[in-house]
């Protein structure tokens, strides 16, 4: 019996060190292969790009959360710099299950900071980073983008872009801990693996 609790622990621990070692691997692989493709907002507004993809984040009554409003500003600087003749696309969640509309707050925050209506392109089905990223380069027909997201998302934003065959870029927001930050970095990990598996199987959306 003690023979068999002995192999059981240490298939158990081989396999957790397996798992371990291939998330590690995963998580360098993705943001390593991406650090060339990240730029400030002075370098993005010189790219000859379709449009400037911001990927959408929490909403509260309304209005975008801080993290989101980060994500927006720094589109909007992108904007200005390139003097307007740029498009903004807001990807994310339109409203699906009853959640808040994202889109709305986002494009609404654009408009009160100068953004034109008619520069600003909607996805109301981005529910994922994976999806808004398939979507804007298969269904929306950008091919050539700059995606503007946090830091530590950035890199599996692009990476996912990449595989799918995008010519893109990415900004990164204001670089501060937002509240909840250890919960997002520790899903962002687990995140990177399944969007990395994604990209490999080239899943459809």
């Amino acid at each position: 019996m003690k023979n068999i609790l002995k192999k059981t622990a240490a298939i158990i621990f081989a396999v957790a060190m397996a798992v371990c070692l291939f998330t590690g691997a995963a998580n360098i692989y993705v943001v390593k292969s991406t650090d060339k493709f990240k730029i400030t907002a002075e370098e993005a507004a010189q790219k000859d790009i379709d449009c400037v993809v911001v990927l959408g984040a929490a909403v509260k009554n309304g209005k975008p959360s801080y993290m989101l409003k980060d994500r927006l500003d720094k589109a909007i600087e992108i904007y200005n710099l390139k003097e307007g003749k740029c498009t903004i696309l807001m990807s994310g969640n339109g409203g699906k299950n009853d959640r808040p509309d994202e889109i709305k707050a986002m494009t609404e925050y654009a408009i009160e900071n100068g953004v034109e209506k008619d520069r600003i392109a909607a996805d109301p089905k981005g529910y994922s980073t994976y999806e808004s990223m398939y979507r804007t380069y298969n269904t929306l027909g950008y091919k050539s983008f700059i995606v503007v997201t946090q830091k530590y998302h950035l890199s599996r934003a692009l990476y996912s872009a990449n595989a799918i065959g995008a010519e893109v870029y990415g900004t990164a927001a204001k670089n501060i801990r937002y509240r909840g930050q250890i919960i997002r970095d520790v899903r962002e990990i687990l995140a990177r693996v399944k969007d990395l598996g994604l990209s490999k199987i080239k899943y459809s959306v």
